[in-house]
């Protein structure tokens, strides 16, 4: 158990300074934004259209969302089993810092599992009126500090696309990869269904 509490501690207490700096990358102060995608190798500082995404540490804003959402659950399975008594403001700092880490990246699955997630822990432990108080409290908040860049994600993903039929409901993600896979992917493997493309052959070809 004091090893279970310890690695727990030294976990939870890592994603502090990660999550300060995707904040101060968000914000762009100390030039963080150019400085952190020349150092992890990220495509673009900027992202997809214009929008700005944290990264943090990570060379993908998704794989920091990925990074908060397991630490996060935790946090809020150890605070409804009423196991951070002693420590309630700091975990809850801390755990306002990760979801804040979370919107940044603007991962919509990540953020829609940790929305789903927080409903089916506080079903289990019984805890579902309070939870969805403070779940009310945390939204209202989430929409002050990050509401604009939550917007503009949302409409980046579901706004109308010129010269295209994509509709209002599906979001681009979803959009673009399944005119990949119908587009290129799937006629690609139908050509040769059997035997594949071999790299080496394909690379030649390319050379040539």
């Amino acid at each position: 158990p004091k090893q279970r509490r310890l690695g727990l501690t030294i976990l939870i207490l890592v994603t502090v300074p990660i999550a300060l700096l995707a904040i101060l990358q968000e914000a762009g102060i100390g030039g963080l934004r150019n400085s952190l995608a020349d150092i992890t190798g990220n495509a673009s500082p900027i992202g997809m259209s214009g929008i700005i995404r944290a990264t943090g540490p990570f060379g993908n804003w998704a794989a920091l969302a990925g990074y908060f959402l397991p630490i996060l659950m935790v946090l809020i399975s150890l605070g409804l089993a009423g196991q951070l008594q002693r420590r309630k403001r700091l975990c809850l700092a801390l755990g306002g810092l990760m979801v804040i880490g979370i919107l940044l990246t603007t991962e919509l699955s990540v953020i829609i599992c940790l929305i789903l997630g927080i409903f089916v822990l506080a079903v289990q432990y019984g805890r579902f009126r309070k939870m969805m108080l403070w779940f009310g409290v945390a939204a209202a908040v989430s929409l002050i500090v990050v509401g604009p860049i939550l917007g503009n994600r949302l409409n980046n993903q579901f706004g109308a696309v010129a010269g295209s039929s994509k509709s209002a409901l599906e979001p681009q993600t979803v959009s673009f990869r399944q005119e990949i896979w119908t587009q290129q992917y799937l006629p690609a493997v139908a050509e040769r269904p059997l035997d594949g493309y071999e790299i080496g052959r394909a690379s030649c070809r390319e050379r040539v």
